[in-house]
C-alpha cells in the first residue's frame, strides 16, 4: 500500500468519523428532547379526598352496606350520628360518620 492510498483511506476513516459524531450528536438531542417531554412523576404529592363532605342517605347506607330502611330504623333509633337538615333531608357530616364507624370497629 502506497502512502497516497494510506492518506486516501486516513481522510475516509476521518469523514466516516466525523459522519459518525453527527450521528451521535443527533442522537442524544434528540434522546434528551424525548426525555425531557416525559412527565415527572410525582410520588409523593398529597392525597386530595375526593369524599363528600356531607353524606345522604343512600351513601350512608351504601357505607355500611345496609339498606335505608335499615338505617331509618337505626337513626330513629338513635343508633347513628345525628344528622342534620337540609331542607327535608338529612345529611350526616363525613367527619362524624368516620369517626362513629371507628368508634364501633366496623370495617
Amino acid at each position: 500500500m502506497s502512502a497516497n492510498e494510506l492518506q486516501q483511506d486516513l481522510r475516509r476513516l476521518a469523514a466516516l468519523h466525523r459522519e459518525q459524531a453527527e450521528v451521535f450528536e443527533r442522537a442524544a438531542t434528540n434522546l434528551a428532547e424525548a426525555l425531557a417531554a416525559v412527565p415527572q412523576p410525582r410520588l409523593m404529592e398529597p392525597m386530595t379526598d375526593t369524599r363528600p363532605e356531607f353524606l345522604t342517605a343512600p351513601e350512608f347506607a351504601a357505607l355500611l352496606r345496609i339498606d335505608e330502611r335499615t338505617l331509618r330504623a337505626l337513626r330513629h333509633a338513635g343508633e347513628v350520628p345525628t344528622p342534620i337538615m337540609i331542607g327535608t333531608r338529612p345529611r350526616w357530616r363525613r367527619a362524624d360518620v368516620d369517626a362513629w364507624v371507628a368508634k364501633r370497629g366496623a370495617p
